[in-house]
């Protein structure tokens, strides 16, 4: 796939504050920090990766926490270490009939959050909550 532009950089790191992964580009800071000395096939991997990121994004917006890729571009999960200190494991969006959904673990707690589905905010909030007791 080709892209338009060299980097998926928007000028909005905040990598350069604390975090594992640019709230703007959505890549890890090593990324970031080589992308210039990265192979063309390398390159393209993470240009792959950025969608279902931007989708783990958006669930550490709302939960709120700290977002780390565990093992960038192959498998790749992520890991979000909630304000309370709590891990939040992020599976692979999936895509089928019902929608896009994300599967969460939290300790011994799993969800299968739609967040193709309007009210996912507040179903992740209530799993949060659920899973705290």
């Amino acid at each position: 796939m080709q892209h338009s532009a060299d980097t998926p950089c928007i000028g909005v790191c905040s990598t350069a504050i604390g975090d594992d992964v640019c709230q703007g580009c959505a890549r890890t800071f090593e990324e970031i920090s080589f992308w210039y000395e990265l192979d063309a096939a390398h390159k393209a991997r993470v240009w792959a990766a950025l969608p279902r990121r931007r989708v783990w994004q958006a669930l550490a917006r709302v939960a709120g926490g700290h977002l780390r890729i565990d093992t960038p571009q192959v498998d790749e999960q992520a890991t979000l270490q909630l304000a309370d200190g709590r891990l939040l494991q992020l599976a692979l969006p999936q895509q089928d009939a019902s929608g896009r959904w994300v599967t969460l673990q939290l300790g011994s707690a799993h969800c299968r959050l739609l967040v193709s589905d309007p009210a996912w905010p507040q179903a992740l909030r209530d799993f949060l909550q659920a899973a705290a007791v």
